[in-house]
């Protein structure tokens, strides 16, 4: 085993990060020790690992964070993701932070990203997700950034409001639910049928939908001839600017009828159960 992953891909330091809640940290130490810690040592991984304390103890260590290592790796949910892309976009290098692979091992409620990575059947798989760390490829994705009362943050799965937020935000007190909390927070919502205090402004960055083909086409021919994630070219420096700030007046489209819930994704799965928007209509 040794001999075998070690000839496919090697890593030599992994940032093993586990989340700070109680109920959470309890199950991602006894996955890391059991499950996920072996499969890397047996590979010849260096490891590197720190229990979170608390809430925003990933963000902290992320901010600093030597750029020496290969990967870093999440025991948690995708809330410690989020800390740990935060915290990268703070760092004195943010181009050059936000290079470094982050591989997940499914140990939250939702586990979204470890889905899009390994599908809804193998996304809650530890032992999988263990494995991709060692043998999966590099993959680039684009984030999220907004502003809010002036803050920036970096989002790298979605953004929701109202009652697919509430679902969320509303049921942490839940979580030994599992992702079952989700549906919960779902059928509490729509019992509710509360609109959302908001006025949505959109503009359209493209119509044309042969332009859209044209530029997918593109897109697609460029990610299958670059070169192996290994030999990429890291660039270092600043985030790039925001565009669409507040000022910026032209092209928007507004939609000002009371609205149930708002929410923008950018990967197929955001939980297992998928059907939760389909219910609404």
């Amino acid at each position: 085993m040794e001999v075998w992953y070690a000839s496919i891909f090697v890593l030599n330091l992994i940032r093993g990060l586990i989340p700070a809640h109680p109920f959470l940290q309890r199950k991602g130490v006894a996955v890391w020790m059991k499950t996920v810690e072996p499969i890397l040592r047996a590979s010849r991984c260096s490891l590197d690992v720190t229990h979170t304390a608390h809430r925003g103890h990933a963000f902290d260590l992320a901010k600093d964070l030597p750029l020496d290592y290969d990967a870093i790796v999440t025991v948690s949910g995708d809330g410690l993701v989020h800390e740990i892309l935060n915290g990268f976009a703070q760092h004195e290098d943010p181009r050059k932070a936000l290079s470094i692979p982050i591989a997940p091992i499914p140990t939250g409620s939702g586990n979204g990203l470890s889905l899009n990575l390994l599908g809804l059947e193998r996304g809650f798989d530890v032992t999988e997700a263990a494995l991709n760390v060692i043998k999966g490829k590099q993959m680039k994705v684009d984030v999220f950034s907004l502003t809010q009362d002036g803050k920036r943050t970096i989002s790298f799965m979605s953004q929701a409001l109202g009652l697919m937020a509430d679902l969320d935000i509303g049921t942490e007190n839940l979580r030994w639910m599992g992702d079952t909390r989700f549906m919960v927070g779902l059928l509490r919502g729509i019992l509710k049928f509360k609109p959302c205090p908001v006025q949505l402004s959109y503009k359209v960055a493209e119509s044309d939908k042969i332009k859209m083909a044209e530029d997918f086409s593109k897109l697609q021919a460029h990610r299958n001839s670059r070169v192996e994630a290994s030999t990429l070219h890291v660039t270092s420096g600043v985030l790039p600017p925001l565009v669409n700030l507040p000022d910026d007046m032209e092209g928007w489209t507004t939609y000002d009828k009371p609205i149930l819930y708002v929410y923008a994704g950018k990967g197929p799965f955001v939980g297992r159960y998928r059907d939760c928007l389909s219910m609404l209509g």
